[in-house]
């Protein structure tokens, strides 16, 4: 029931405005391409629903070659399309899908994110944006990274542990150097994270998303 309940209330957080995102990603630039054995489908074990996925992504998959897809606008402040343009951060970007109601409904789209590595720890920064509701005049936009500690592999790689970030200060930092030192100084403290959760992978595809509608649940 425990790892139930915790399925749930990362899903909802991820999905919804949170107090646990950071203002910058651990590094500036990503220093490391994408792992072959991240992108694919994976499941949460033990989840609520078990036609429920995650789709990880790379840069291919979602953007192609065309130079068209990576033009951007500043009136929308889309941080992850102008980091995009510079070539040598693409073959670092991975995009995270979250699929529920049966695997059928994109409850969160590609976000995009990339690897850091804090020690010989993996760490996984993850573009946010919640744009609140024009009619909540005392909101505001926020835009910052979602930090996702890769605790491990199984041997095979077809399993990993995950743990969230869960620091409410990382939103007031001044630079990705401060975010660094932040993540560095409290790497091994429990209290810095959320509960650990284990996926595992279902299949190695990842080229298109309404493509793995039919195969996660095959």
């Amino acid at each position: 029931m425990k790892n139930r309940i915790w399925i749930l209330l990362l899903v909802m957080w991820l999905a919804s405005s949170c107090n646990n995102y950071s203002a910058f990603p651990i590094d500036d630039e990503p220093k490391i391409s994408v792992q072959n054995s991240l992108p694919g489908i994976w499941k949460v074990l033990n989840d609520t629903n078990a036609k429920d996925y995650i789709l990880v992504q790379n840069n291919e998959d979602v953007y192609g070659g065309n130079e068209l897809n990576y033009r951007h606008s500043e009136d929308l402040k889309d941080v992850w399309k102008i980091y995009l343009e510079k070539k040598e951060n693409r073959k670092s970007a991975y995009y995270v899908t979250r699929m529920n109601l049966g695997g059928k409904n994109a409850q969160y789209r590609q976000w995009g994110g990339f690897m850091s590595v804090v020690n010989e720890d993996m760490f996984l920064n993850i573009y946010y944006a919640n744009t609140v509701s024009l009619a909540d005049k005392d909101s505001k936009s926020k835009y910052g990274y979602l930090l996702v500690r890769i605790i491990g592999f199984s041997a095979h790689r077809d399993t990993v542990s995950i743990s969230v970030v869960s620091d409410e200060t990382l939103k007031y930092l001044k630079s990705a150097k401060d975010v660094r030192q932040r993540v560095k100084s409290r790497l091994n403290d429990p209290g810095f994270y959320g509960d650990t959760m284990q996926l595992y992978k279902v299949s190695d595809y990842h080229s298109s998303l309404n493509g793995s509608i039919d195969v996660a649940n095959k």
